[in-house]
């Protein structure tokens, strides 16, 4: 076993498995007490290196590595189910949870740390190609920041694709210009018939 200096973390061949691992200590579970360590593997020494290194720098950077399993979807339920005190009309309710159909229909099977603003770009465009209304547009980028703002609260984030748009993309809806849309007079405005959306 080769092992990095303390805090570096460690880089081992697993006999068993076939694989070498690299785990790195991410600190200590709260209520337990137990250290919480975060692992790669891969057949190849120099890959599985390579891997574990991000990890350190995602360590450096955040003071923290995610699980990788938790799911776009795992995140959206955990947000409906622990709404913000605010919310207390049962429309509301409705609407958030007709919204994460939507996002779970879309993006549910995605691992959390794979999301990027190119898959959420591509729901909320998708839905203005389909023809929803800018406020139900709204209302799911809504859902989605919010449900990736509590993910990374928890820990199980680094970062919240769904609240940095892109250049060229509109801050509030998220959506970039539409694909079958007519140029208005107001610049950076396009209309289609059943949605405009200000960029």
């Amino acid at each position: 076993m080769s092992r990095r200096a303390p805090g570096e973390g460690s880089l081992f061949y697993d006999r068993q498995r076939g694989v070498w691992v690299g785990s790195v200590d991410v600190g200590r579970n709260p209520k337990t007490g137990r250290r919480i360590r975060r692992k790669v593997s891969d057949p190849d020494k120099k890959a599985c290196r390579e891997a574990l290194d991000e990890l350190r720098v995602i360590l450096k950077a955040t003071g923290n590595v995610p699980r990788r399993d938790t799911t776009v979807r795992q995140l959206v339920e955990d947000w409906l189910a622990n709404p913000p005190p605010t919310v207390t009309s049962d429309i509301t309710r409705t609407k958030h949870r007709d919204a994460a159909v939507r996002i779970n229909a879309a993006l549910g099977h995605v691992p959390a740390l794979k999301l990027d603003a190119d898959m959420v770009e591509a729901l909320l465009r998708g839905m203005a190609d389909d023809g929803f209304a800018t406020k139900t547009i709204v209302m799911t980028r809504s859902v989605l920041v919010r449900s990736l703002n509590r993910g990374q609260r928890n820990k199980l984030l680094t970062q919240n694709v769904g609240s940095r748009p892109r250049s060229g993309v509109n801050k509030t809806t998220g959506v970039g210009s539409p694909s079958r849309a007519t140029n208005s007079s107001k610049e950076g405005t396009y209309t289609r018939a059943d949605t405009s959306i200000a960029y």
